[in-house]
């Protein structure tokens, strides 16, 4: 990256300039896919500074792009259009920025500050105001990390030039943080008068604006001095620079400097209180002066909150504790006067304290009002607070602890629907640090619950557009389910409304019963955490309810009462006036697109996708439950309008991009380009609008069969329907799911198997005939999903074999495709081109083709087991694992054997595990050692891998080594072999079986063979002393098989005189008897 960095700018960048808008949307792209990478942030911004070198946006024919813009960089497109994508690509992408940053810090937050201040002038919106925080904070940084403050300043010169930005209107909030660079001092040489240089150049500007004026020799050699000094040191060179833009923009802003004058005046000239209060009398030996301590407070707390130097920081918190405890003892001595006369001060110390506080350094470092560190403190002195109320006031339902808790409420209630994100934060955590106190009061319960119930789902709608990071759904959501168990556990409380109880605005009656019904209401929203926990709520609620046993009855009443209409205005809405021209988060207003005349744009689109999405949910759940019948959607008064937006976005929109969406609409001038972050928004909310109608159709078919056909009619289930959910089984990629996705790995598979059960079980013939003939012509030698034809591919998409596969395998286990004929020797052909395109066999060496990326592993490991699916016969696979020859990897040498073991190596373990007797079936006749070496080999790595996998050691551990044990015999060639290594070869293999399993061998039917090769080689003179040490590792288990409860008494005696009389034998030929049977040096070595 920093080779590129340095090296694009400088070689010949014009000849980039075409390649500019490819370049930015990979780039773009790259960033959206890993938005914690800050190299990323920065190759924009070095794109952005060529663009500059450029003058690429110096164009007064900004042409708007094609629908196609992205597709079409596969050609030259014009200069013009280039520019007009580039714009728009930009500004939407920093606007992502802007929002992403609030969440970063350290060098990923200076990446996309360095992108947000490198942008031309051309490239940010009119309204400037969203990218004042993030200058405001670069300003900030800076302080700290001054290349980062010249860049920004080098932006603030360029876009002044700017008529466009009209950035004159935001100088009151940027230069105030100018001035905390020109305030900064260092001890170099004389001292720089900052405000008369600040003077001097404005008049300077002054006179030359009027005439032409030459400066006298002194003044010149004055000014040189002046700019030496600045030139000392990077500061002294940041801060010349700020001196000479802040000359550029004229004298008639630099007012500016001082942050908010009025509010300046406000802190600095306004006392705190009219009367001073804090009197201190000075014990000086000769006289006892009287100070007041009053007028010094604002200054000590200015210190304390944002002095940079650190000793002043100090000194300043330890003079604001001194006077608080001075205060306290104070009002000790003195309650009556005292408490009262320092209410005004103690409004404005204690923020201060708190802030102070939670400072995550003691001596340096500021905290704002965001930090989590105060929020927290905060809860937990309200919570103490609340606590000394009970204490004081002698139980939670006495006045005064209720007085207290009251006044807490109310604050709670007003910022839990407050637009601000931090505010609404804080009543939610302020809520949960109080409610274990809360809930003890029956008087606070009686009056407050229902509405803190309202006020929180509310919160929790609005915090749908907050940033995830900020935690706000989180503490929401909680809130709620605090409430919900204090209304499950005083649900008798609310039967009625009292006098007392504050009412919602928007319910008739502040009862149980006028709850639940709006929390009904409330399901069809399309915020989608809001709406799950507002299902959950109703399941929890309504069952509580007089006279009602169970929901379905509940729901049974109310049709009964008001029809099948109340349930269909409930979830989908009411049609508007404005229908057909101003769409609304429901389906009453424009069921499709084609109806709509407003333009179009990107929200639109994903409001209507959350809209399906939240009546899918919602008529899922109570299908699936049982609690309403689909005959719903035949009800004469008001037709349901759910069937017919779903054909609509299976036939239009289900297989389409987003590009295909705005044909939709009437058409316009509008430039239509897209980040990657608004195309894969849009894949999201598309998928997902896929994966609920999966489990609508499973829960219509699952629970109503019979009712589902006559409800729905049958032209639903049309040649469309049937592509998309093939298209989910064989390619889902093309939808828009990302199948690197684990959990959508598992989950969609799992999904479609039981909608492709539900209808194989319900799903009338006719219906299923169509199904399974598209299914049929999808596989068929040329048709789309093939696997033999893709297999075939000059280049492979692995990651299409692996859907492709598993779809097959789905497919055939619900019998809606049949397997191929003759599968077997199908499968042997699937084998044989496998190992064709991953190994060529070369003279030297054999050379392996493929580099096992994530996708490629995938594939090859789904195609090996839907091989081992159609039955293809061991002996055709394992000996290509037994092979000892070499080849060359993308990671070194090694032998085709251990290169197939590695990759296959759960496919291959799952096998030898679940098919019975299939080691002693397939390891065959064994009559050299040359045949047992590579078998033992592969046995060996077998339980290498199983060793260290726990699942696999769990389930197919105990019949691997079983099926090992049987094949003892066979291996005898290498335990008598006279080659050492073919010994250890053995050994190693015995050792990895007690690894997984000690137990198994005492029960085995070839425990005699197995134990007599250990003592016969504890005992074999030709082995060394290294080799038998290997096999003492063994002797822990052998030695207590005497002591194992399942071995007969007989056989117990023979094994301990066989091992203790080669114990014997073994001690003597190996420990000698005498010091002389020592070699000379072995003494020394032990010494």
């Amino acid at each position: 990256m920093k080779i590129l960095l340095d090296l694009l700018p400088e070689q010949s960048p014009d000849l980039f300039q075409k390649w500019i808008f490819r370049f930015l949307y990979e780039i773009i792209t790259a960033s959206t896919k890993y938005p914690l990478v800050s190299g990323m942030y920065r190759f924009v911004t070095l794109v952005m500074n060529i663009c500059l070198k450029l003058n690429f946006f110096k164009s007064d024919r900004l042409i708007p792009t094609t629908r196609g813009g992205i597709e079409i960089m596969d050609i030259d497109i014009n200069e013009n259009e280039q520019v007009a994508s580039v714009c728009t690509l930009v500004r939407r992408f920093a606007h992502e920025v802007l929002s992403r940053q609030k969440q970063y810090r350290d060098d990923l937050l200076i990446s996309c500050l360095q992108f947000i201040i490198s942008l031309p002038s051309e490239c940010i919106d009119y309204d400037f105001s969203d990218y004042v925080p993030a200058i405001q904070l670069a300003l900030n940084i800076g302080l700290t990390y001054l290349p980062l403050a010249e860049q920004t300043i080098n932006s603030l010169e360029r876009w002044s030039q700017s008529t466009a930005l009209n950035l004159s209107n935001y100088y009151d909030q940027i230069l105030p943080f100018l001035d905390d660079f020109l305030r900064l001092s260092h001890d170099q040489g004389e001292d720089v008068n900052v405000r008369a240089i600040i003077s001097s150049l404005q008049e300077k500007t002054r006179l030359n604006s009027k005439s032409k004026h030459v400066l006298p020799t002194r003044m010149l050699k004055k000014t040189k001095h002046i700019k030496h000094l600045f030139e000392d040191s990077d500061m002294r060179r940041v801060q010349f620079r700020i001196l000479k833009y802040l000359g550029s923009i004229g004298n008639r802003t630099n007012h500016y400097l001082i942050d908010n004058a009025s509010n300046y005046l406000i802190k600095e000239a306004v006392a705190w209180d009219n009367e001073n209060h804090l009197t201190f009398n000075v014990p000086f030996d000769d006289i006892k002066p009287t100070i007041h301590l009053d007028i010094f407070l604002p200054r000590i707390v200015d210190l304390a909150l944002h002095s940079s130097d650190r000793q002043t920081k100090i000194t300043a918190c330890e003079l604001l504790q001194s006077i608080m405890l001075y205060m306290i003892g104070k009002s000790a001595n003195n309650r009556s006067n005292a408490a009262a006369s320092y209410e005004k001060l103690y409004a404005r110390l204690f923020p201060v304290v708190l802030e102070l506080s939670c400072d995550s350094d003691t001596v340096d470092g500021m905290t704002s009002g965001r930090n989590a560190s105060i929020r927290d403190f905060r809860d937990v002195c309200l919570k103490k607070f609340l606590k000394w109320a009970v204490k004081h006031a002698g139980g939670f339902d006495k006045s005064a602890y209720v007085k207290n808790a009251t006044s807490i409420l109310k604050r709670i209630i007003s910022f839990s629907m407050h637009p601000n994100s931090f505010k609404r934060l804080r009543s939610t955590l302020a809520w949960n640090s109080i409610y274990t106190l809360y809930r003890e009061s029956e008087t606070l319960i009686d009056v407050y619950t229902l509405q803190l119930l309202y006020v929180f789902v509310e919160s929790l709608a609005i915090a749908q557009g907050d940033d995830p990071s900020l935690g706000t759904q989180r503490q929401a959501i909680e809130t709620l389910s605090h409430v919900q168990r204090i209304i499950k556990e005083k649900s008798q409380v609310f039967i009625k409304e009292t006098s007392k109880q504050h009412r919602p605005s928007s319910w008739t009656d502040a009862t149980f019963d006028v709850a639940v019904r709006w929390l009904l209401r409330q399901c069809g929203r399309i915020e989608t955490e809001s709406r799950r926990k507002y299902i959950e709520l109703a399941c929890t609620f309504i069952p509580l309810l007089s006279g009602i046993r169970s929901i379905r009855e509940y729901f049974e009443l109310k049709v009964k009462s008001d029809g099948n209409v109340y349930f269909i205005e409930l979830f989908e809405g009411t049609l508007s006036k404005e229908k057909k021209r101003k769409f609304k988060a429901n389906l009453a207003n424009p069921t499709c697109f084609n109806n709509m005349i407003e333009q179009f744009s990107v929200p639109m689109v994903y409001q209507w996708l959350d809209t399906v999405i939240a009546l899918l949910d919602c008529y899922t759940w109570v299908y699936s439950q049982g609690f309403l019948n689909p005959i719903l959607f035949q009800d004469n008064n008001q037709q349901s309008r759910l069937i017919v937006a779903l054909s609509y976005f299976i036939t239009k929109i289900s297989m389409n991009t987003l590009y295909d969406i705005i044909t939709y609409f009437p058409p316009s001038n509008q430039t239509n380009v897209f980040t990657p972050t608004d195309i894969s928004q849009f894949e999201t909310a598309k998928c997902t609008v896929i994966v609920r109608l999966l489990n609508f159709i499973t829960a219509l078919w699952s629970k109503y069969p019979r009712d589902t056909m006559r409800a729905i009619d049958s032209s639903f289930y049309n040649n469309d329907l049937t592509k998309l959910i093939l298209t989910c089984v064989f390619n889902p990629a093309q939808l828009g799911f990302d199948i690197n996705n684990e959990e959508i790995n598992k989950k969609l598979p799992e999904r479609i198997l039981t909608l492709l059960k539900s209808m194989t079980t319900h799903l009338p013939d006719q219906l299923l005939q169509s199904f399974y003939d598209i299914a049929l012509e999808m596989t068929k030698p040329d048709g789309l999903y093939n696997l033999t034809k893709e297999l075939n591919q000059h280049s492979i998409h692995w990651s299409l074999i692996f859907t492709i596969t598993r779809g097959h395998r789905l497919l055939h286990d619900v019998r809606l495709l049949p397997k191929p004929n003759q599968s077997e020797e199908y499968a042997k052909e699937l084998w044989t081109t496998m190992l064709s395109k991953m190994i060529t066999h070369e003279e030297d060496f054999d050379k392996a083709n493929l580099v096992l990326t994530v996708d490629t592993q995938r594939g090859l490991q789904a195609l090996l087991d839907y091989i081992i699916y159609l039955g293809i016969k061991a002996n055709e696979v394992l000996p290509y694992f037994f092979q000892s020859n070499r080849i060359h990897t993308d990671s070194g040498m090694t032998t085709i054997g251990t290169y197939l073991l590695t990759l296959f190596k759960h496919q291959i373990t799952s096998w030898l595990g679940i098919t019975p007797q299939f080691i002693t079936d397939n390891v065959g006749e064994i009559n050299s050692v040359e045949q047992c070496r590579p078998i033992v080999a592969f046995l060996s790595t077998v339980l290498d891998l199983c060793s260290r996998e726990k699942d696999i050691r769990q389930q197919y551990g105990r019949q691997l080594i079983h099926g090992i044990y049987t094949c003892w015999p066979q291996f005898s060639p290498l335990y008598y072999s006279t080659n050492i290594d073919d010994k250890l070869l053995i050994v190693t293999l015995l050792t990895k079986t007690f690894i997984i399993d000690s137990h198994q061998l005492i029960l085995h039917e070839q425990f005699d063979n197995i134990s007599q090769m250990y003592l016969l080689l504890l005992i074999d003179k030709q082995l060394n002393l290294t080799f038998k040490i290997r096999l003492l590792d063994l002797l822990a288990f052998f030695a207590s098989i005497d002591t194992d409860e399942n071995l007969n008494e007989d056989k117990r005696q023979k094994w301990s005189n066989d091992l203790c009389r080669t114990l014997r034998q073994f001690t003597t030929d190996c420990f000698p008897l005498k010091s002389t049977a020592f070699r000379k040096w072995f003494l020394e070595a032990q010494i």
